[in-house]
C-alpha cells in the first residue's frame, strides 16, 4: 500500500527516504517499495509560503520529524500533530522527552537509519480505504497526445480506469488513463499519487485544492467548524477574527466569527471542503498554528 509522509524540517533525511521529484510550494520525494510507494512531502519555502507546512501535515498518513534542530518549526510540528491526532516518528538525534511530555502526542522515537523501515506500516492510517472515491488535486495541465491531466492524491477509496467522477463544478469526467510513478496502471488505492488523464473537462477548469469524487464536493465559502484549540493559544476570543485555513491542498485567508467551540468560517475564496474534512488554523503571532478544526456543516 502507499504512504503519504510529511517531513517539514530535514532535507538530508528526505534525500535518504526518496528521490526528489516535482517542486512547487512542496517538494515531492518518491520511493517505490515491493508493495507500494512512499511519497514524502517537504515544504520548500516556509518563510514565504507558510501554508505549505500545515497543508503537508493534513495530507500525511504519518509525520517524520527530525530532532537535529529543536527550533520553532519543530515545536509547531509537534503542536499541529497533537491537535490533529497525527502519528509522529521523531529521530533520536536529541532527547525530546521533556518537550513531548506535556503533549497528547502519538509518537515513537526512532533511529534515523530505521525511519524508512517504519513507514510502510502507516499506509492509509489517516485516510479511508473504503467508501466514496476522492482525489485531492494539486495541479492540472495539458499533455500533448494525452489531453488534460490532473495530478493529486487518492485520499479516499480507489480510482480505476474508465471511472466516472464529479468535479466540484458539477462536471462529470471520465478517467481515460492513470499513471503512478510514470507507469500506466489500471487502478490506484488510497495514498497513491496519481496522474489522471481526463475526458469531459479542461485543465483550465481545475485548480489546486479542487476535488474529484463520486459525490460532488463543490467550492464554497461558508462553513461551520468545530474547533480544538491549542493550550498555548489560551482561548478563542468572541466575535470576529482573521485567520488562515489549510486543509490538504487548500489554503485561504478567512474570517472566523461567533463564540464557543463551533464557529462560522467565511473564506476569502471559494474552496472545496466537505463535512468531516479536518484543517489547521493559522494566525500571524507565534505559535502560528493555534487550532485544528473539523467541518461540521456547509452553509
Amino acid at each position: 500500500m502507499d504512504v503519504i509522509v510529511a517531513l517539514p524540517n530535514d532535507l538530508e533525511l528526505a534525500d535518504e527516504l526518496g528521490k526528489k521529484g516535482s517542486i512547487d510550494s512542496m517538494a515531492f520525494y518518491n520511493r517505490k517499495l515491493d508493495n507500494g510507494v512512499i511519497t514524502v512531502l517537504v515544504p520548500t519555502d516556509i518563510d514565504k509560503r507558510y501554508h505549505a507546512f500545515p497543508e503537508s501535515i493534513t495530507l500525511a498518513d504519518v509525520v517524520v520529524l527530525s530532532s537535529t534542530e529543536m527550533d520553532a518549526l519543530f515545536g509547531e510540528t509537534l503542536l499541529a500533530c497533537s491537535l490533529l491526532g497525527k502519528e509522529v516518528l521523531i529521530t533520536d538525534d536529541n532527547d525530546v522527552s521533556g518537550i513531548v511530555a506535556g503533549l497528547q502526542l502519538n509518537h515513537k522515537i526512532v533511529k534515523r537509519g530505521e525511519v524508512l523501515g517504519e513507514l510502510p506500516r502507516y499506509a492509509g492510517h489517516d485516510h479511508e480505504s473504503q467508501g466514496d472515491t476522492r482525489i485531492d488535486i494539486d495541479r492540472a495541465f495539458p499533455v500533448n497526445g494525452v489531453g488534460d491531466v490532473a495530478l493529486g492524491f487518492v485520499t479516499r477509496g480507489s480510482v480505476s480506469k474508465h471511472d466516472k467522477l464529479l468535479h466540484g463544478s458539477g462536471i462529470e469526467v471520465t478517467v481515460r488513463s492513470i499513471q503512478c510513478q510514470d507507469e500506466d496502471v489500471e487502478s490506484a488505492g488510497v495514498g497513491a499519487r496519481v496522474g489522471l488523464a481526463l475526458k469531459g473537462i479542461s485543465h483550465s477548469d481545475m485548480e489546486k485544492g479542487d476535488v474529484l469524487s463520486k459525490k460532488r464536493i463543490p467550492r464554497s465559502r461558508d462553513f461551520e467548524v468545530k474547533f480544538r484549540l491549542a493550550r498555548v493559544a489560551k482561548a478563542l476570543p468572541p466575535g470576529d477574527m482573521r485567520c488562515g485555513i489549510a486543509s490538504n491542498f487548500t489554503y485561504s485567508e478567512a474570517l472566523l466569527s461567533g463564540d464557543g467551540d463551533t464557529r462560522r468560517i467565511r473564506t476569502e475564496r471559494a474552496v472545496a471542503l466537505d463535512v468531516g474534512d479536518r484543517a489547521l488554523f493559522i494566525r500571524n503571532e507565534k505559535p502560528r498554528i493555534f487550532a485544528a478544526g473539523e467541518v461540521v456543516k456547509i452553509l
